[in-house]
């Protein structure tokens, strides 16, 4: 299989940029707010240094009190309006970044997770990914969502340090060498931590998805809940959280105390600048080259150059941080797919039934050293019914897989009446293939909806759907029949959960609605007894007719009206043929089929263990 490429580093501006292209599509206004809160934030500091400076000369140089009094409204109803702006201005954009949250960022990871190739999706490391790149889009200053939200605070702290940095040089340029290295010695040491994150980052997201996997498993999963509670798991989670936790604490402490250093040093150097502004303050003061009202006004400016600098960093670091994690959420973007898309092969032209050819296919999952199929050959003829059968990890879903498009082969080539299975996109061929698998799961719509995968759908045809199922005179009997949502009671407190059994069914109604010409049925009356499972196997063989057809299961009820039983064990086909043929080889598959016989007994009938079996 061919394997992922390497993360690349796109860097800060590219990031950002990606990032406001994406809120753009959302709220094309947002230059324009964004650049009416950034004028009004570089206003409003210089008004609130204006006004004590104001009040100093009013006071000192012996104007009227009317005067004084104008001069200071003016100033503070200035400020008031400019605050009062940057607040309505803020709020604005905060619903523009949650907007393009909601509607922008979670829409292309959400289509990118159901669309991603499947052989991609079950890695264990674009799991680790997903979950990283989920955390980036929601967190208020991380990864995308905090390039969007502080892009306009990192330029206008800039704007600020450019204008208020100009008047402190003016004054003394110790003052600015003084600030400068600290912004210096801040940006070195948050550069430092960035690295040390980068560094360790895919250990850490190893601790997180660990961790949070144990707190959903214990807390949200149905699956889990009976387990959790009747085999007391909760000491045994909890060590296993506990322990996780530690080590997400630890590598904490140690970013932490990175951070702690950078504090410091911010620290150590706004000591020395009040040092030196006071001082030549004082001096210019007691030499009469500026009065009161001078000396209030030129502190509060390089009070405020040191804010605009501080503000900077840390809109910088906030802005690299967030960039960081951003990687995170488009490299799961770019997670390039191996099954081919788009354009392909005209499924349309393909004679039906359908004939297949496995020449001398294999397939290896990534980072197995084991193959899952070795060297397989097969030639399916038109039409015929293929019983795969076998114990579990013997390649049958493998195979299935395979078929499907979900894996592509890592060695050998599939051939589909003649034309090669990777020619084909795979949009087109999930409209010729019709499977159904073991791991059957509705989701929280109506049951028709169910069926249809749609909002959309015919109603007619879902009903023969059911009725072809078995399941019709079930729903009927529902006071809300097609219209009865599934699955989960908080979305729906009129919803019901299925059983194993009618989910099957539900799900083989599915695969009837959508059609197809290439029937998989992989496992789908695991959930049913011996035999209501030899009873719904003779409804799929009414659904196969005309159709080729595989039946896969590891035990042996879909056998007896199948073409040709082929018989897996270690990615191998063993032994192959009817089932009277292999009975009378005595191999593998007349050892299993000797074991399970009995429990397909119909004792009422009165049936031999191997012959009452299966008459279906």
């Amino acid at each position: 299989m061919q394997s992922s490429s390497s993360p690349r580093r796109r860097g800060l501006a590219r990031n950002t940029a990606f990032a406001l292209r994406l809120l753009m599509r959302q709220d094309r206004a947002y230059p324009l707010y964004a650049s009416l809160l950034v004028a009004l934030q570089l206003v409003q500091p210089l008004l609130g240094s204006l006004i004590p400076a104001v009040a100093v000369a009013l006071l000192t140089r012996g104007a009227s009190y009317g005067l004084y009094a104008l001069a200071l409204t003016l100033s503070v109803l200035g400020y008031a309006l400019c605050a009062a702006g940057i607040r309505t201005l803020d709020t604005r954009l905060n619903l523009c970044f949650s907007r393009s949250t909601l509607m922008e960022f979670n829409r292309l990871f959400f289509r990118k997770s159901i669309t991603m190739d499947y052989c991609n999706f079950e890695r264990a490391d674009v799991q680790a990914l997903q979950t990283v790149a989920r955390r980036s889009i929601n967190n208020g200053q991380a990864g995308v969502r905090g390039l969007v939200s502080r892009a306009h605070v990192w330029l206008y702290s800039l704007l600020g340090l450019l204008l208020y940095g100009g008047v402190a040089a003016s004054l003394d340029l110790r003052i600015l060498l003084v600030l400068a290295g600290m912004a210096a010695s801040s940006m070195a040491l948050s550069a430092l931590r960035r690295r040390y994150l980068r560094t360790h980052d895919k250990t850490w997201r190893g601790w997180w998805n660990k961790f949070e996997y144990l707190a959903y498993t214990a807390t949200d999963s149905f699956q889990a809940a009976k387990d959790a509670r009747l085999y007391r798991i909760e000491g045994w989670f909890g060590e296993s959280m506990r322990r996780t936790a530690k080590l997400i604490l630890g590598q904490e402490a140690r970013s932490q105390a990175l951070a702690f250093l950078g504090n410091l040093s911010d620290d150590v150097f706004l000591l020395l600048r009040d040092l030196i502004a006071y001082a030549v303050l004082l001096h210019a003061c007691c030499a009469g080259e500026i009065d009161a009202a001078g000396f209030t006004l030129m502190l509060g400016m390089i009070a405020s150059f040191s804010s605009w600098l501080t503000g900077f960093v840390e809109a910088d670091n906030i802005l690299r941080e967030a960039s960081r994690q951003a990687e995170h959420y488009r490299d799961y973007l770019d997670y390039p797919d191996v099954i081919r898309h788009g354009e392909g092969a005209d499924t349309a032209s393909l004679s039906c039934p359908l004939s297949l050819e496995l020449r001398d296919v294999s397939f290896t999952h990534p980072g197995s050293d084991t193959p899952a199929l070795s060297h397989v050959n097969l030639t399916v003829r038109p039409g015929e019914h293929i019983a795969l059968v076998g114990v579990n990890g013997a390649g049958k879903t493998t195979l299935v897989k395979l078929l499907c498009k979900l894996y592509p082969v890592t060695e050998g080539e599939i051939l589909v009446s003649g034309v090669p299975l990777r020619e084909f996109s795979f949009e087109d061929w999930r409209r010729v293939v019709a499977p159904l698998f073991q791991e059957v799961e509705a989701q929280p719509f109506t049951i028709a909806e169910n069926i249809a995968a749609s909002e959309a759908y015919d109603e007619m045809r879902v009903w023969d759907c059911l009725r072809r199922a078995g399941l019709d005179d079930f729903v009927r009997a529902l006071p809300m029949g097609l219209q009865t949502p599934l699955v989960e009671h908080y979305f729906d407190p009129n919803s019901i959960v299925l059983s194993g059994g009618q989910m099957q069914r539900l799900l083989f109604a599915r695969t009837l609605y959508h059609g197809g010409d290439l029937l998989l049925l992989d496992e789908p009356t695991a959930a049913l007894d011996p035999l209501a499972e030899a009873n719904l196997y003779r409804q799929y063989a009414q659904a196969a007719r005309g159709k080729t057809c595989f039946f896969i299961s590891h035990r042996l009820a879909s056998t007896r009206f199948c073409d040709r039983i082929l018989f897996m064990e270690h990615g191998w086909i063993v032994e192959q043929g009817t089932h009277e043929e292999l009975m009378a080889l005595g191999g593998r598959y007349a050892e299993m089929f000797a074991v399970q016989s009995q429990y397909y007994q119909e004792n009422e009938k009165g049936g031999s263990a191997d012959e009452g079996a299966f008459q279906i």
